[in-house]
C-alpha cells in the first residue's frame, strides 16, 4: 500500500473494524420483494383465473416485469452478512454458513448488471463464492474494510471498474 502523494485510490478510504457490522437489507427492500416478488403476481394469476386474461393484461405485464428483480432480492437476502477484522459472514435463514476470512479471498470482481461485489476464496469456479449487493445497508463498511484487509491486486481491477468516471 503506498503512500506517495497522488496515489490515492479511489473509493472510501481503508479502514480496520472497530467492531462487526451487519451488512443486510433495509425495510424498502423486503417490501418491494413481498409485493413485486410474491403479491402482485399471485393477484395477477387470480384475476387470469377468474376474470380472463384478456381484462387485466396490465397486472400481468407488472408482475413479468417487476417479479424477476423482485425475486433476485429475495434469493439475494436469504443471506445475513457480518463483516468483521476476522473476515466475511454470511448465514442463511435456513442455517447455511459461509465464513470467508480475509487471508483466504484470492479475488473481488465488480459485478456491474448486477451491482455486487463478488468475493472468491479459491481459483476459477473452486471455493467459496459470495455475492454481496451494493443494495444492502451498510456495505461501506465492507468497503473501508477490503482496502484494509486485502492486498491491492485483489481488489484494484474490480475498484477501478466500480469507481471510475462515467464514460462519454
Amino acid at each position: 500500500m503506498s503512500s506517495a502523494p497522488g496515489s490515492r485510490k479511489p473509493g472510501p478510504p481503508a479502514q480496520p473494524l472497530a467492531a462487526p457490522t451487519g451488512v443486510n437489507h433495509g425495510l424498502q427492500v423486503t417490501v418491494f420483494t413481498l409485493l413485486f416478488g410474491v403479491a402482485i403476481p399471485l393477484m395477477a394469476l387470480h384475476e387470469m383465473v377468474t376474470q380472463g386474461w384478456e381484462s387485466r393484461l396490465v397486472l400481468i405485464g407488472a408482475a413479468l416485469l417487476a417479479g424477476p428483480p423482485a425475486w433476485i432480492f429475495l434469493l439475494e437476502s436469504r443471506f445475513r452478512i457480518t463483516v468483521s477484522g476476522r473476515g466475511v459472514e454470511a448465514r442463511s435463514l435456513v442455517g447455511e454458513r459461509r465464513f470467508l476470512p480475509w487471508k483466504a479471498i484470492r479475488r473481488v470482481e465488480f459485478g456491474a448488471i448486477t451491482r455486487t461485489l463478488i468475493l472468491y476464496t479459491g481459483e476459477g469456479d473452486s471455493g467459496v463464492t459470495l455475492r454481496v449487493s451494493l443494495l444492502r445497508r451498510g456495505v461501506e463498511s465492507l468497503g473501508r474494510a477490503i482496502p484494509h484487509y486485502l492486498a491491492d491486486d485483489v481488489y484494484a481491477e474490480a475498484w477501478n471498474e466500480m469507481f471510475a468516471p462515467p464514460r462519454r
